[in-house]
């Protein structure tokens, strides 16, 4: 009998076996690539698909606790889109187990690289980044289902995003503490439409002519800003990493596709704000990007970052522009 959510691949195994989803010579390869989730990928006989469960705990040095009934988010939008948002695809939900917190959903063949992994490769994609700004905006257009719309998924995301980035950057950047904490507080008090909540490249996978949105388990209804922030300052900080210039001005173009695709109901200045907010998040908060290794890649970021928190930065031209100017004025010193 299952009474609590697994935490080890041994474990999701035994679940699955208890809950009569595997047969005893099924094969669970760990997939890695995240922090807030124990993922598999389920080979059966003939029969491929994913495993998922949430971690308590996620895997990041500093403590960061997260409730996991978060899982149940996650299936209720996977279920709701039943495969398609858009230009994109989401996975098909197969199952979800309330007890031990289980998501069986599609398996993509390859698997396809994410969207991440070809950034960092020095490979733009601006297709993609057009298909993810026309996804978005559908996601804003659509009424929540009822097990989203509640209180809970937006305490989650809370959890998840506001505390450990927003409050937790605050901390160590004290000069700018009002501004991340003012913002924390209007994106509380915001509840226009559907958020993903974790609208990164590493959540996209990009099969030849396929784009896929991945990771659910942040959805909520909230303040339309954070995701195609979310996007915008992933884009820059792989801009800003300290690659080639055409690399650099390659990548600033996805997000300026994006930004021009997007046609949500966010404004340019909110986004902006958010889209510094999670630069610095990613340099001083609980989860900090790995690739930007020297001293003065983060002080590229930083600069762009806290001009755009402080609202300096209004419409996305003159923030694509500061991205720009500070990579080949850094470069050139």
């Amino acid at each position: 009998m299952l009474d609590t959510a697994p935490e080890t691949i041994e474990e999701l195994r035994e679940a699955l076996l208890l809950l009569k989803k595997i047969s005893k010579d099924a094969l669970l390869l760990p997939l890695t690539g995240g922090v807030s989730s124990l993922i598999a990928h389920v080979l059966d006989g003939s029969d491929e698909w994913v495993a998922k469960t949430p971690l308590q705990r996620l895997a990041v040095v500093d403590k960061w606790i997260a409730d996991r009934s978060r899982s149940g988010h996650e299936a209720a939008a996977l279920r709701f889109f039943g495969g398609n948002l858009g230009p994109v695809l989401t996975p098909t939900l197969r199952f979800y187990d309330t007890t031990s917190l289980i998501i069986g959903e599609q398996f993509f063949p390859g698997p396809p690289p994410t969207y991440k992994d070809m950034l960092l490769s020095g490979v733009a994609r601006p297709d993609v980044s057009a298909a993810l700004g026309g996804a978005l905006t559908e996601l804003q257009q659509l009424s929540a289902p009822p097990d989203i719309s509640g209180n809970t998924p937006r305490v989650l995301f809370n959890e998840l995003r506001l505390e450990p980035f927003y409050l937790t950057t605050a901390n160590e950047l004290p000069y700018l503490r009002g501004n991340l904490v003012a913002l924390t507080e209007e994106t509380r008090s915001e509840q226009r439409c559907m958020v993903h909540g974790d609208f990164t490249p590493k959540n996209v996978l990009v099969d030849q002519n396929r784009t896929v949105l991945l990771d659910w388990e942040g959805v909520h209804v909230g303040d339309p800003a954070f995701d195609p922030a979310t996007l915008i300052a992933h884009l820059t900080l792989k801009a800003l990493r300290g690659v080639s210039r055409e690399i650099c001005l390659a990548t600033v173009l996805d997000a300026q596709r994006f930004s021009s695709s997007y046609e949500g109901v966010a404004t340019p200045q909110r986004v902006l704000r958010h889209t510094g907010a999670l630069m610095l998040s990613r340099i001083y908060g609980k989860s900090r990007v790995d690739y930007l290794e020297t001293e003065h890649t983060r002080n590229r970021v930083h600069e762009v970052a806290v001009v755009s928190l402080r609202g300096e930065l209004s419409t996305f031209d003159d923030f694509f522009g500061a991205v720009t100017s500070t990579s080949l004025r850094q470069e050139n010193a």
